[in-house]
């Protein structure tokens, strides 16, 4: 679906996501790492991803690698973010090995920390799973063309997919969902400063 996705015009690139990047993340502390204290429990988000998602997110990688599409050779390894390498005490992380519920994983690569809850919240430890299936599809676009793409995406996930409903959000309007109850409070601040003035 996704490669053909990536051939209609108007579509700059298209990967898939298991959550979304507005909080809706995993979590865990089953992750273990050379050099850990007895006591030492960190909590990691958990971003499974398919292969090109990082690259379609335009997140930069500090060290090491994203993944490829060989999802057989992949299996075993894994990506931090700055915030997890950190936390740790990683130093030289790549090619280290790290336990993830008790499994090993080779850390390929490291990334530059981004957002995947609230703008308001601080980067957590994260670290990014490729995964062969999941659940939703994220799909660049061009910016200039957006009606006719989405036409386009409309009209090929009708024949690909038999009578599903095409069911789509865009990313910033996620965003703006996230902060429509501040913008009522701010609102209704405005209305009882006017009112304190005029009593």
């Amino acid at each position: 679906f996704i490669n053909e996705v990536r051939n209609i015009p108007g579509v700059v690139n298209a990967s898939s996501f298991g959550h979304d990047l507005v909080g809706d993340v995993g979590g865990t502390s089953g992750v273990s790492w050379p050099g850990q204290l007895p006591d030492q429990k960190i909590r990691f988000g958990n971003l499974e991803v398919d292969y090109n998602w990082i690259e379609l997110m335009e997140i930069e990688v500090l060290a090491g690698r994203s993944y490829s599409d060989n999802y057989e050779a992949e299996a075993k390894n894994i990506i931090f973010n700055e915030a997890a390498i950190e936390a740790m005490g990683l130093e030289d992380p790549i090619g280290q090995t790290v336990k993830v519920w008790g499994e090993e994983r080779l850390v390929i690569g490291v990334v530059k920390n981004f957002h995947f809850e609230s703008l308001y919240e601080e980067v957590i430890p994260c670290f990014i799973q490729l995964y062969s299936e999941l659940s939703h599809v994220i799909i660049k676009i061009e910016a200039n063309k957006t009606a006719e793409t989405i036409s386009r995406l409309e009209a090929f996930h009708k024949d690909f997919n038999g009578g599903l409903p095409f069911d789509f959000t865009f990313l910033d309007d996620d965003y703006q969902r996230l902060y429509v109850a501040e913008k009522r409070v701010a609102t209704l601040s405005n209305y009882f400063a006017g009112i304190a003035i005029l009593i």
